[in-house]
């Protein structure tokens, strides 16, 4: 496993950093290139001095986090309203947007427009959608919503795409739901994304 950490004062005074590294991000990040693959479960201790400036020991940490593929930010919200992982253009204009974002697992809701068929399959294959299985119910989170939303849900619904490979679902393992209601007769959607 990657690590970066503070291991304490070294025996002679000096601040001591341990940064272990896998083979993949040593070749990456200069700090990490003292790991010898033959060796790749062992840390390095870097002693540095404590006159070092704080400042300095911060960008030294951080940049190791980074080269040593140190996950700095929850995979669950990063690019995650569907907006921006398919922006406008294509066939697809977003209407309406909202968001319940308790500070953790947001939810994300949006209705937006298609000119046709094939701009709408590019969105139900931008997300991994399949077409709701025969009598299923949809796994949504839509019901936690604080808020009132007068354009959800849509009046007129002709089809419906999910998620297949939520938990919540026969055979899905994913902690994932995305939902797609569609309203062909008036080119309009809604698009549901969320993680539990």
């Amino acid at each position: 496993m990657d690590e970066v950490r503070a291991g304490g004062p070294h025996r002679n005074g000096a601040l001591r950093i341990t940064i272990a590294c896998t083979g993949v991000a040593a070749a990456h990040f200069s700090l990490c290139l003292h790991v010898k693959s033959r060796h790749l479960g062992d840390a390095y201790r870097y002693p540095t001095e404590i006159a070092m400036k704080p400042i300095r020991v911060l960008a030294i940490l951080a940049f190791a986090a980074v080269g040593c593929s140190f996950p700095l930010l929850n995979p669950n919200r990063e690019g995650f309203a569907p907006w921006e992982k398919l922006p406008d253009g294509n066939g697809i204009t977003w209407v309406n947007k909202y968001v319940h974002d308790p500070g953790i697992d947001p939810l994300y809701l949006a209705s937006f427009r298609f000119d046709d068929e094939t701009a709408l399959q590019l969105v139900v294959k931008t997300f991994g959608l399949s077409p709701l299985p025969a009598d299923t119910d949809v796994a949504t989170f839509t019901e936690t919503m604080p808020d009132s939303i007068d354009w959800f849900p849509l009046p007129n619904v002709s089809s419906t795409y999910v998620f297949a490979d939520s938990n919540s679902y026969r055979g899905g393992n994913r902690e994932y739901a995305s939902n797609l209601w569609v309203d062909s007769t008036q080119n309009l959607a809604i698009i549901e994304r969320t993680w539990w």
